[in-house]
């Protein structure tokens, strides 16, 4: 019985190894689109409480989203100076 309950703390730690790991990765990759107060706040709570980082990374408006959409395929209607 003990050994069952060993495996399963086990295999939730790795769990959360990973998914801390995965965390920091991401962390520093949303860095790319700006070091904001929103880019902050994910690193330190990436740092300090791990895998919970997805629930910001999920609910957060801004966090790791470009400010701007650019689609290149869109055109503006502004007319040129001649």
């Amino acid at each position: 019985m003990y050994m069952l309950a060993t495996i399963f703390l086990i295999i939730f730690v790795i769990i959360l190894v990973i998914l801390h790991f995965v965390a920091l990765i991401t962390s520093f990759y949303c860095f790319k689109h700006g070091v904001n107060t929103t880019s902050i706040t994910g690193f330190l709570i990436m740092i300090f409480m791990g895998p919970f980082f997805w629930f910001y990374f999920a609910f957060a408006k801004n966090y790791c989203k470009e400010l701007y959409n650019v689609n290149p395929m869109v055109q503006n209607n502004v007319n040129p100076v001649s």
